[in-house]
C-alpha cells in the first residue's frame, strides 16, 4: 500500500448505530500511551459539565482518544442515573459508572448492578418523621425514579436542568415498599442551611450527608444524603475490583468536596481549576478550570502524546499530512424532533441540533477541532455528508 493510501480513509456504508458503537476505531498512528493508567474516573457537574449543562467539544475529544487506546472511562457523581443517560450518551461511553454519590456502581446500558447501600427501611422512616416534624424539605430517590411529598423551587431545577420529573407521593407509602439509595436536601438561603444543619447532626451515626454543587445553580448546595457506608471512594474501590484495574492505575478528577474520597483512592489525584480548596490540597495536580477545559488539558498532559501547541491532540501526526475522507452521519430523534450527527471514524466529534443543517455544522466544527486541517471541503447527500480535509 502506497503511502497515499495509508494516509486516505475510505468512505464506507452507513451504519444506522448509535455512536458509541465506534469508539473502538483505532486512529492512532504515531500515538503511544503516555503513563500507565488504565482507567480515569471523571466527576461530572464542575467538572465536565459546565454552567450551561453542556460538555466541551475538547473534552470530548481527549475521552474518546483516550478509549481508543484502550483506557477505560467512567463517570462518578451524586446524580441518578437518568440524570447522566444523555452525557453518557455524548461521550460514546459504555460500561460501568458511579452514581447517588457512591451508593451504586451500575451499568445502565446492560441494567447490571455492580454494587448497592441503600438506605436502611428504619432509619428512612425516621427521616421522614423528623423531616416532617421539622419542616425539612426532602427528597427520596429510588434507582429509576424519584418522590415527594410537596411540589417547591427545586422541582423546577430537577426537571429543567437535569431532566427529571418528581413522583407525587405519600411517604408513608414509599418506606420499606421502595428500595431508597439516597436522599436530597436542598439549601439556598439561611434558613434551610440551619434545617440542613439540624438534620445531619440527629443522624449523624446513621447518615452521611456530603455537599455537591453545580456551575449552573452556584447558589444552591445539594445535600446527598446517603448510608454512612457510603463515598465515591468506596465506590471507586468497588468499580476498580470489578474492572480487575489496580487503583494505582486509575486517574480521578472532580472540582467537589464530595470527590475527596474518589482522588484519596486513585494513584493519579487531579483537582479542577474550579474546585474547592479541599480538594486542591491533596491533588498530584490542579488542572484548568471547567469553562476552559479542564478535563481534556489533563488527559492531554498525562494520557496522549503529541499535543498541538493549543494543546489539543493530533492523531495522524507522524503521517505528513494528505487527504483524509470522513462521513456524517445525521440522526433524528422521534421523540424531540432534534437532529444528532456523528463521525463514525472520529468517535469524539459528536453533536446534536435543533436543524439538520445545525447538527451538521456542529459536528463539522468538531472535526476541524480535532484535526486542525489547512482546508476542510464538505458535500451532504441524503443522511450522509462527507467531509475531505487536507492536513498538509
Amino acid at each position: 500500500m502506497s503511502d497515499g493510501e495509508k494516509r486516505r480513509i475510505i468512505i464506507g456504508e452507513l451504519f444506522n448505530r448509535a455512536p458509541r458503537l465506534f469508539t473502538s476505531f483505532k486512529m492512532t498512528k504515531g500515538r503511544h500511551l503516555k503513563n500507565i493508567y488504565e482507567l480515569i474516573v471523571i466527576d461530572l457537574d464542575g467538572t465536565i459539565v459546565d454552567a450551561h449543562g453542556n460538555i466541551s467539544n475538547a473534552d470530548k475529544i481527549a475521552i474518546a482518544e483516550a478509549r481508543t487506546l484502550g483506557i477505560r472511562v467512567a463517570l462518578s457523581t451524586g446524580r441518578v442515573v437518568d440524570a447522566c443517560r444523555k452525557y453518557i450518551t455524548e461521550l460514546g461511553l459504555d460500561g460501568v459508572h458511579i452514581f447517588f454519590d457512591g451508593a451504586l456502581v451500575y451499568d445502565p446500558s446492560l441494567k447490571d448492578m455492580i454494587y448497592s447501600q441503600p438506605i436502611k427501611t428504619e432509619t428512612l422512616k425516621e427521616a421522614i418523621a423528623f423531616a416532617r416534624q421539622n419542616r425539612i424539605y426532602i427528597e427520596l430517590y429510588a434507582i429509576d425514579r424519584y418522590f415527594v411529598e410537596e411540589i417547591n423551587w427545586a422541582d423546577k431545577i430537577h426537571r429543567e436542568f437535569f431532566g427529571l420529573h418528581s413522583t407525587l407521593a405519600n411517604f408513608d407509602d414509599i418506606a420499606g415498599k421502595e428500595t431508597i439509595i439516597k436522599c436530597e436536601l436542598m439549601v439556598h438561603n439561611d434558613a434551610e442551611e440551619a434545617k440542613y444543619q439540624r438534620f445531619i447532626e440527629h443522624f449523624k451515626d446513621k447518615l452521611r450527608g456530603s455537599i455537591a454543587r453545580t456551575p449552573a445553580y452556584p447558589d444552591v448546595r445539594f445535600v446527598n444524603v446517603v448510608d454512612p457506608r457510603v463515598s465515591k471512594g468506596s465506590a471507586l474501590e468497588k468499580l476498580a475490583e470489578h474492572l480487575d484495574i489496580d487503583l494505582d492505575r486509575v486517574m480521578a478528577i472532580g472540582d467537589g468536596t464530595n470527590d475527596l474520597s474518589l482522588l484519596e483512592k486513585a494513584g493519579l489525584k487531579i483537582a479542577m481549576g474550579n474546585a474547592r480548596d479541599e480538594l486542591k490540597s491533596i491533588a498530584d495536580h490542579v488542572t484548568l478550570p471547567v469553562d476552559k477545559s479542564g478535563v481534556a488539558a489533563a488527559i492531554n498532559k498525562f494520557i496522549l502524546e503529541g499535543e498541538t501547541g493549543r494543546g489539543k491532540p493530533r492523531p495522524y501526526d507522524g503521517m505528513d499530512g494528505g487527504h483524509m475522507k470522513f462521513r456524517i452521519v445525521v440522526e433524528k430523534d422521534p421523540e424531540t424532533n432534534e437532529f444528532s450527527a456523528y463521525c463514525p471514524e472520529l468517535p469524539g466529534c459528536n453533536s446534536c441540533g435543533m436543524t439538520e443543517e445545525d447538527a451538521v455544522a456542529n459536528a463539522t466544527e468538531a472535526i476541524k477541532l480535532y484535526l486542525e486541517p489547512s482546508e476542510i471541503g464538505k458535500e451532504c447527500t441524503g443522511k450522509v455528508c462527507e467531509v475531505e480535509v487536507n492536513l498538509d
